[in-house]
C-alpha cells in the first residue's frame, strides 16, 4: 500500500538534500532515526545525497549507522564513476561510425550537480538516434560487449518502439527509437515533440569527450514530459523534480519559456509542472516564478514520496499504473487494466505490432508475471485503491 511519510522525516529528508546541495551544515531534531531517514532516500534513489548531507555533522561519522552505511555509499559512489567512464569510453564507439547519438537525462543531469555528479546514481544511460540508425546504433553496442534484450526489432516496430536495453557487466544503455513511448494519444502527444530533435541537437563536452544532447529548449521540455509521462502512469520521485528544477536555474537564459509554456499548455501539463516549481521553491530552496495557480503542492508532494523513485517500486504500484493508463483510453478503465490494449503492451512484446493475434497471449504472460508471488487478492485490491487515488490527483492537476 501507499507509504506515508511524516512530516518530521519529510522535513529531515529535505534538510539533508539542502545541506548536500548547497554544501550547508545539516540540522536536523535529534529524535530522527537516520538509519529510516536513509531507507527513505534509498527509496527515492536519493541515499548518496542524503548521507552526503549526514556527513556534514561530524558526530554522525562515530555513530554506529555511519558505520553500517558508508561501505554502501562509497559503493554507490565507485560505481557511478565506472558507469561514466564506461560510457564515455562507448560514446566515441558511434561517432567513429559516423552516428552521433543524443544523450538525454542521465549523464547529461549528472553534470548539473557540480562535486556532487556522482552522487546522483543514473542505472542506465539514454541515447536517442534516428530511426534509420536504430539498427547500425544496435549493432555497434553489440560489437562492444553488449547485449540486447531482443534481435529480431523490425523497421515496422521501429516507428512505435520507445527503446530496447543492452547490457554489459559495467554498464546499461537505453537505445531510443522515440524519446517517449506511445502507447496512448496523450504520449503520442508528447513524444511529438521531439521527432525531429536529432537534427536540431547540440554538443556539449564532459570530461573531455565531445557529445551531443538535445538543445536546452527540448531538453528541459523533455525533462518535464518524462515526468509526467511518469506521473500519468505511476508516479514520479523526488530527483526527477531536482533535475528539472537545477537545469532550469542552469540553463534559464538559453529556454525559449514561451515554446514551454505552450507545450504545457497543449498537453494540459502546466498545474503539475507548476506545483513541482512550488515545491522546489519550498523544499529545496530555489527561487523560480511558478506557471499558473497552485492546484496542491502537499497532495502531490505526497504522492513523490509514495511512489519511489519512478513510480513502481513495487507490482502494486506497476499494476496501479496500468490502471491509470487505461483510463487515458476510451471504454471501462477496470476491463482495460486486466485487458490491455495492443497499443499498451506492444511496449514489452514489439512483436504485437505485426502480430496483433498474440495479444491474447501477451495478456497470460503479463497477469502470470503480477501473480506468480504473494496474495492474489490482496495485490488487487490495493492495486486498485492505488490507482483510484491516483486517477483523482490526475484529475485535479488536469491531465486525466
Amino acid at each position: 500500500m501507499d507509504t506515508i511519510i511524516s512530516s518530521d522525516y519529510k522535513e529531515a529528508l529535505f534538510a539533508s538534500l539542502r545541506s548536500s546541495l548547497k554544501n550547508e551544515k545539516l540540522s536536523i531534531s535529534e529524535n530522527i532515526d537516520k538509519e529510516k531517514l536513509l531507507l527513505i532516500a534509498a527509496h527515492q534513489n536519493l541515499f548518496p545525497f542524503v548521507f552526503q548531507g549526514l556527513m556534514s555533522d561530524k558526530d554522525f561519522q562515530n555513530t554506529e549507522v555511519y558505520n553500517k552505511y558508508f561501505p554502501q555509499f562509497l559503493a554507490s559512489f565507485s560505481m557511478q564513476i565506472r558507469r561514466t567512464e564506461g560510457f564515455l569510453k562507448l560514446y566515441p564507439k558511434f561517432t567513429e561510425k559516423g552516428i552521433y547519438p543524443v544523450v538525454v537525462k542521465g549523464i547529461i543531469c549528472r553534470s548539473l550537480y557540480g562535486e556532487l555528479a556522482e552522487c546522483r546514481p543514473s542505472g542506465d544511460e539514454d541515447i536517442f538516434v534516428k530511426k534509420s540508425d536504430f539498427l547500425k546504433a544496435a549493432e555497434i553496442l553489440k560489437e562492444n560487449g553488449f547485449e540486447g534484450e531482443r534481435s529480431d526489432i523490425t523497421e515496422k516496430q521501429l516507428e512505435t518502439l520507445h527503446h530496447l536495453e543492452f547490457k554489459r557487466k559495467d554498464l546499461m544503455v537505453e537505445l531510443h527509437s522515440n524519446l517517449i513511448d506511445c502507447r496512448n494519444e496523450l504520449r503520442k502527444k508528447l513524444n511529438s515533440y521531439f521527432l525531429s530533435s536529432v537534427d536540431t541537437g547540440i554538443f556539449t563536452e564532459i570530461k573531455g569527450v565531445r557529445i551531443k544532447t538535445l538543445n536546452h529548449t527540448d531538453h528541459f521540455l523533455y525533462l518535464i514530459f518524462h515526468a509526467v509521462s511518469h506521473f500519468i502512469l505511476s508516479g514520479m520521485g523526488i530527483r526527477q523534480m531536482m533535475d528539472i528544477l537545477l537545469y532550469y536555474e542552469k540553463y534559464k537564459d538559453e529556454i525559449n519559456m514561451e515554446y514551454i509554456k505552450k507545450a504545457l499548455d497543449d498537453t494540459n501539463s502546466k498545474y503539475f509542472m507548476s506545483d513541482l516549481i512550488r515545491i522546489g521553491n519550498k523544499y529545496l530552496g530555489f527561487s523560480i516564478e511558478p506557471l499558473t495557480e497552485e492546484k496542491n503542492i502537499e497532495e502531490l508532494l505526497s504522492d513523490l514520496l509514495c511512489m519511489g523513485i519512478f513510480g513502481n517500486s513495487t507490482e502494486i504500484h506497476s499494476a496501479a499504473g496500468q490502471m491509470t493508463s487505461a483510463a487515458f483510453s476510451e471504454g471501462n478503465t477496470i476491463l482495460k487494466t486486466i485487458f490491455p490494449t495492443r497499443d499498451w503492451l506492444s511496449r514489452r512484446y514489439p512483436e504485437l505490432i505485426e502480430k496483433p493475434y498474440l495479444l491474447p497471449i501477451c495478456w497470460v504472460k503479463r497477469w502470470l508475471m503480477f501473480l506468480k508471488s504473494g496474495n492474489e487478492k490482496e495485490k488487487i485490491s490495493e492495486s486498485m485503491t492505488v490507482g483510484k487515488r491516483r486517477m483523482a490527483l490526475l484529475k485535479k492537476y488536469e491531465v486525466l
